[in-house]
C-alpha cells in the first residue's frame, strides 16, 4: 500500500508531500516513507540497553524519526534523560499536551536548545549516520551525523544515564 500511495503522489506531481507512519516500518518499506513516529525510547528496557539506541534510525538516515516521549492520554512525561537521548539519536521530539502544565521550565529550555541545534544542523542529521563511534573514554558514547557537508557529533555518558534516574 505504501508503495502505491507513493507512486500515486509522485504521478500526480506531489513529490513534496511527505508520508509518515506511526512506528518504524519493516525495513523493506522504509524507502516509501519520509518520516516515522517511534516509540523505541519509552519501550526500551534500560537494564538491557541503557543508551536506548534505536539502530533503525541509523540504518535509514534519510527517514526522519520523531520520538514519542509522552505516551497515552494522560500527562506522563518520561525522564529528562529520555529527551536528551532523543537529541543524541539525532531525532525530533513529538510533544504532547500543554507545554506550560506538562513540562517544567528546565526541560522546556533544553527542548528549545535541542530544536535550535537540530534546525541549525538539519543537513547533517539527514544523511550518513554512525552510532557509537570511537570515543576517548569507554564511558563516553558518541553518535556521528554527516550530511550536506556538515558533521555533528552527539555525546552522552553512561555515568549521566545511570545516575540521572
Amino acid at each position: 500500500m505504501a508503495r502505491e500511495v507513493r507512486r500515486a503522489l509522485d504521478g500526480a506531481g506531489l513529490q513534496s508531500v511527505g508520508m509518515y507512519l506511526e512506528e518504524n516500518p519493516a525495513d523493506t518499506l522504509a524507502r516509501y516513507y519520509d518520516a516515522v513516529f517511534s516509540y523505541a525510547i519509552p519501550r526500551s528496557n534500560s537494564r538491557l540497553s541503557p543508551l536506548k539506541l534505536n539502530l533503525w534510525r541509523f540504518a535509514f538516515p534519510d527517514v526522519l524519526v520523531w520520538d514519542m516521549l509522552t505516551i497515552g492520554i494522560h500527562p506522563r512525561v518520561l525522564s529528562p534523560e529520555d529527551f536528551r537521548l532523543s537529541l543524541w539519536h539525532g531525532n525530533g521530539v513529538w510533544l504532547k499536551g500543554h507545554a506550560d502544565t506538562w513540562y517544567d521550565a528546565e526541560l522546556l529550555a533544553f527542548l528549545r536548545k535541542a530544536r535550535q541545534a537540530l534546525k541549525q544542523h538539519a543537513k547533517a542529521f539527514i544523511g550518513e549516520a554512525e552510532p557509537l563511534v570511537a570515543s576517548p573514554h569507554p564511558g563516553i558514547f558518541v553518535n556521528r551525523f554527516t550530511g550536506g557537508g556538515v558533521r555533528v557529533l552527539e555525546v552522552t555518558t553512561l555515568l549521566v544515564l545511570l545516575f540521572s534516574r
